[in-house]
């Protein structure tokens, strides 16, 4: 968790020296069209430079799980600082590809999705794959449904349903909408930046038990979205089967909150 909010910090941090940097770096009148054309020749070359360190990244990590690693070894203890740093690295390398749309990395993010022994790299992986769109992918998403932690199956059963593989991600909405006792997901929300800050925040001594109560309520209205999204993907299923499940959501979900969206989205005409 410590590495999410690590790289949340990092990323805020850039995007505000970025700012500042753009800011400071305004022209004062438009620039001739040799000055631009340097200065774009300038972050093309930059931005190549980067994909290859991000590619190399990934390497690097397929070649530590080709070297043995399995899904069940995943003690972060075991590793040391340097090792953690490098975890780091490869967070922003696999959001960087990501973002970029490389496709070269397809290769490297499936062998991570399927195989790294962290269920962050994994979620990460997934979003990479999502974000670059390739349908050479979809082989990999489909067999990552099966992964061992929810938070894997939610993120691929997103991109696929987005992608109009809806059928086949039934039993994972399904999955979630069962949960009646929303502090079984903690764990599956650990893993997800949006609400890691939250859990940190909570763990922190020097914040009041105020500012801890609204971190408490923020991470509980993440949990109740989740499950209401469940439900609206479900409907987007539209045969008889997700109805049922729907309605028995909507009648005896133990969440008021929960229930109420539910039969919302039951009585919605369908798309």
């Amino acid at each position: 968790m410590k590495r999410k909010i690590i790289l949340f910090f990092f990323l805020l941090v850039n995007a505000v020296i970025f700012a500042q940097e753009i800011e400071k770096s305004t022209p004062n009148k438009i620039s001739s069209g040799e000055e631009i054309k340097k200065r774009q020749e300038e972050e093309i070359e930059k931005e190549s430079k980067y994909t290859l360190e991000r590619i190399d990244t990934l390497k690097k990590r397929t070649h530590q799980i080709e070297q043995g690693r399995t899904k069940g070894d995943s003690s972060k203890e075991k590793h040391t600082e340097g090792e953690k740093d490098f975890l780091i690295d490869l967070d922003l390398a696999i959001s960087g590809v990501g973002r970029a749309r490389e496709k070269s990395a397809v290769p490297y993010l499936t062998e991570i999705l399927l195989w790294d022994p962290y269920p962050d790299n994994r979620v990460n992986a997934a979003q990479a794959l999502g974000m670059i769109s390739s349908t050479e992918t979809i082989p990999a998403l489909r067999k990552a449904l099966e992964d061992e932690e929810l938070a894997v199956q939610q993120s691929v059963a997103k991109i696929l349903f987005n992608w109009g593989e809806r059928e086949i991600t039934l039993p994972v909405w399904e999955k979630i909408v069962q949960i009646k006792n929303l502090d079984d997901l903690d764990e599956t929300l650990k893993g997800q930046s949006r609400a890691d800050v939250y859990y940190y925040f909570i763990e922190l001594p020097d914040k009041s038990e105020k500012q801890k109560r609204f971190a408490k309520e923020r991470i509980q209205e993440i949990k109740e979205a989740m499950i209401i999204d469940a439900v609206r993907k479900l409907k987007g299923i539209g045969n008889p089967k997700v109805i049922t499940i729907i309605r028995e959501v909507a009648l005896t979900h133990p969440n008021s909150n929960i229930r109420k969206e539910a039969t919302k989205i039951l009585n919605e005409k369908s798309q």
